[in-house]
């Protein structure tokens, strides 16, 4: 028995996956997702990719400090 009192489920099925996770808020109206396209591989394209991902923010966070995270290769491999 888990700790609940509930029989275990099947492997795997204990915790929903982050994409999963996304995908609910989304749906729920929690979170609005960001809509960028595939990473442009032109340096300066990369660039106001970037600006455009900080724009596309929920204007009431602007103001909110934040780490907006990314993939650290296609960051890189632009900066090369």
């Amino acid at each position: 028995m888990e700790p609940n009192g509930q029989a275990p489920g099947a492997a795997g099925t204990a915790v929903d996956g982050i994409r999963k996770q996304i995908n609910d808020f989304a749906g729920a109206g929690r979170t609005e997702p960001m809509i960028l396209g595939t990473i442009p591989t032109d340096p300066k394209a990369f660039c106001d990719y970037v600006e455009s991902m900080a724009h596309q923010t929920v204007k009431r966070y602007r103001n909110v400090p934040m780490f907006m995270n990314m993939n650290e290769d296609a960051g890189q491999q632009r900066a090369e």
